[in-house]
């Protein structure tokens, strides 16, 4: 980046949900926008990811995880025909409408619960293709310089903006802010700076055959230290069995947070054992500090609009998941427009 570049109608930071379904909305809109992610790949907590070839297998194929969210649920009618622009894509499919619990009942709501086809990444990719998204870059802050952001990243190089959309996780929107003494109005300052959020540590085991767990491939704990249990095989997500995801919930993630993988995976597979029926060959962890926020804004995104326009977007606005921050994308997006 460098100051001499053209100067983009919008930079959004983050390449979660909603930062993309934004950046889409514009972009289709005729706007010159970009998409700045520190992380070297898009769709944040839509995160999906491949195993080294399982020779144990015989197939030479790689499992496959869905690590972060698992499915997401449609309840606003924006929303909703978002989804079934992606069902006709063939992004997404219904998995179902219910899953087993751990004390051996069946919940059953009626609420179709989507999940990603071929995984939980192919809807960020799919808005991604056709945007302009600079991977590995971390922003350092933004401040606004005469008439335009400026957007520097930590090796200082610079990109311009006639407007901002951040969608990380609050903490980190406010510390880029207050990097470059951007003025948040008291009011929501206060609310904002109360917004917390819940971690979670996901296991990705790797199984010499397939696990215990009842159809649709998912089950809900009814207590710590697992909130969730996914066979990625059964989901349809793996082309090979005993690709097993575990959620742990909240108070063990947050008290075993800086434990070692190691640790992490030995207590998380005991608790797990009646369910996973194989030995397990393999395990990753990731470390989502930034799961589910206990507290939302009371609106889908917050605009300020002095010293120039800034929007904060997410789902620690219209809600927590993937809805959420999908609408808070679109919302964001809209008030620009």
């Amino acid at each position: 980046m460098s100051p001499e570049q053209d100067t983009l109608d919008c930079a959004v930071i983050g390449a979660g949900i909603s930062g993309l379904v934004a950046a889409d909305l514009l972009h289709r809109a005729g706007r010159r926008v970009a998409v700045l992610e520190q992380e070297s790949i898009v769709g944040g907590r839509m995160a999906s990811r491949r195993s080294a070839r399982d020779t144990n297998t015989g197939l030479g194929s790689p499992a496959v995880f869905d690590q972060g969210a698992q499915y997401f649920t449609t309840k606003d009618v924006l929303f909703e025909g978002l989804v079934r622009s992606w069902e006709e894509a063939g992004l997404v499919r219904e998995w179902s409408q219910g899953f087993a619990t751990s004390d051996g009942s069946f919940y059953a709501d009626g609420l179709a619960r989507y999940c990603g086809l071929p995984d939980m990444s192919a809807v960020p990719n799919h808005l991604a293709r056709n945007l302009d998204v600079r991977l590995d870059l971390r922003a350092s802050k933004v401040e606004w310089h005469r008439t335009t952001w400026r957007i520097t990243d930590e090796d200082g190089q610079i990109l311009t903006a006639n407007s901002l959309i951040l969608t990380p996780p609050i903490p980190i929107s406010l510390a880029l802010i207050d990097a470059g003494l951007v003025e948040v109005p008291k009011v929501q300052r206060d609310i904002l700076n109360r917004i917390e959020y819940e971690p979670c540590l996901a296991v990705m085991l790797l199984l010499q055959d397939g696990a215990n767990l009842p159809k649709p491939g998912g089950m809900w704990s009814v207590g710590e230290p697992i909130a969730w249990i996914a066979d990625n095989h059964v989901k349809g997500v793996s082309p090979i069995p005993g690709a097993i995801t575990i959620h742990a919930g909240p108070d063990f993630s947050h008290d075993q947070w800086q434990s070692t993988d190691e640790a992490i995976v030995r207590e998380l597979v005991a608790a797990a054992g009646e369910w996973l029926g194989s030995q397990v060959i393999d395990a990753w962890v990731k470390r989502w500090r930034y799961s589910k926020p206990f507290l939302t804004y009371p609106e889908p995104c917050l605009y300020i609009r002095k010293p120039g326009p800034i929007l904060l977007a997410g789902d620690a606005f219209a809600g927590p998941r993937v809805e959420g921050a999908a609408l808070s994308g679109m919302a964001a997006a809209t008030a620009l427009l």
